[in-house]
């Protein structure tokens, strides 16, 4: 998936990445994301997407904070899937923004 944003985001007001993508069980995930005069290995984050939910600390890659980002290419391998694939929800939170419980 290659989710192009309507603004770019800046990297220094997100910390989470949640994404949502129906009908996916299970799988690898990777994130990238462009980055100047990096190669991609240091502008992605992989994790496990378990129920199709993720919610994705991308503020830990310093590539991400230093720059704004209106790209984001989505992989996964290894899941199970079925015929209507597709993010249903794409959310960026600041960790000081997050409700408090």
């Amino acid at each position: 998936f290659h989710l192009q944003l309507d603004r770019p985001v800046e990297g220094e007001n997100v910390d989470f990445l949640y994404v949502k993508i129906d009908d996916v069980t299970g799988g690898n995930l990777s994130v990238s994301f462009d980055c100047v005069g990096k190669e991609k290995e240091e502008c992605s984050l992989k994790a496990w997407l378990e129920d199709g939910e993720l919610l994705l600390p991308i503020g830990t890659n310093a590539n991400w904070l230093t720059e704004a980002h209106d790209t984001i290419t989505l992989s996964i391998s290894d899941a199970k899937t079925g015929e209507d694939i597709k993010i249903s929800k794409v959310a960026f939170y600041k960790l000081d923004e997050l409700e408090k419980e």
